[in-house]
């Protein structure tokens, strides 16, 4: 049950809004410009690595309770 006074069953959302933000910022002394990150808090970036590691470590749970509900329903079919 999700409940937002308490955070509870937002801890994923929570744990994405704390990942490193970050800016791109155009410029330089070169004719093209050059590309630079600027961190900060504001960004609407995130290291796609950091994401993809948070993301995997729910994966893993998800399967988890995939199978031990799919354990649970064979128990409850068997007479």
């Amino acid at each position: 049950m999700r409940n937002i006074q308490t955070r509870e069953g937002y801890d994923l959302w929570d744990k994405v809004h704390e990942l490193p933000r970050f800016n791109f910022w155009r410029g330089g002394e070169d004719e093209k410009g050059s590309v630079i990150r600027v961190p900060e808090k504001h960004g609407n970036w995130v290291s796609f690595n950091d994401l993809t590691a948070l993301a995997d470590q729910y994966q893993d749970e998800i399967n988890s309770l995939r199978e031990r509900l799919a354990r649970l329903e064979l128990k409850s079919v068997k007479p």
